[in-house]
């Protein structure tokens, strides 16, 4: 989710007051890793074709929803993995890949700036 810039018909990009989502794709860490501004050890490839975060999106969720996560419950529920960082960068093939923060990897502060409210699955 994002308030990322969006684009006119004729391609430019312009401002943006209204929150959007998008299902973007999780990519191998190694599909990323040859960029300058990414690093394996705390960021997560995510992005696809004509897929990915825009300028204005840093701060918000990547998310995903899963069904038997962390409690083994039939019902789905939405855990929070990274945090847009990078926004994105686009590939020669129209591909656009941005890099989110891990969760994993600012776990501790996330669950005191949340005073508990916000864990990790599988964290406690």
């Amino acid at each position: 989710m994002g308030f990322g810039k969006i684009h006119d018909k004729n391609g430019n990009p312009i401002g943006n007051n209204q929150l959007y989502d998008a299902e973007i794709p999780l990519q191998a860490p190694e599909h990323c890793g040859s960029t300058l501004f990414h690093n394996n050890e705390t960021e997560i490839c995510a992005g696809g074709f004509q897929k990915g975060t825009e300028e204005g999106d840093s701060g918000g969720p990547l998310a995903i929803y899963r069904t038997n996560a962390c409690s083994g419950s039939q019902q789905g529920t939405w855990y929070l993995i990274g945090i847009t960082s990078t926004g994105e960068y686009e590939l020669n093939n129209g591909e656009k890949n941005g890099t989110k923060g891990y969760d994993h990897a600012y776990h501790d502060w996330i669950k005191e700036a949340t005073k508990g409210e916000v864990t990790c699955c599988g964290k406690s």
